[in-house]
């Protein structure tokens, strides 16, 4: 929680680490997706979808999903059904019709 000030007015738990997967983890396409966001600095926010996941490109680098975020969100958190961290957000379609939302994989950035 945040004043105006910007100063922190009460004091939240910890919520300890993200485990960093050994092996690739799932991304299936039709798969669910959970993407943990602050969006522009904001309070956690949680945007999720069932059987949105589109799929992933053909370098394995970047993940396509039809999960809306906010703007600001860049960097959030992408997690699947198993709650298994498998992206960053990075990418909102910018047409004027928007169809997907895009992250990077997180073995693109273990790599």
């Amino acid at each position: 929680v945040k004043a105006k000030n910007g100063q922190a007015t009460a004091m939240a738990p910890d919520r300890g680490w993200i485990k960093i997967p050994t092996e690739n983890p799932s991304i299936i396409r039709g798969g669910h997706l959970h993407i943990l966001q602050h969006p522009n600095g904001e309070p956690l926010q949680l945007a999720f979808g069932f059987e949105k996941i589109l799929g992933v490109d053909r370098s394995g680098t970047r993940i396509r999903y039809a999960v809306n975020t906010q703007p600001g969100s860049s960097g959030s958190l992408c997690i699947n059904e198993k709650f298994e961290w498998i992206g960053l957000h990075n990418l909102g379609d910018p047409s004027w019709n928007p169809a997907f939302n895009q992250g990077i994989t997180a073995s693109a950035i273990i790599d």
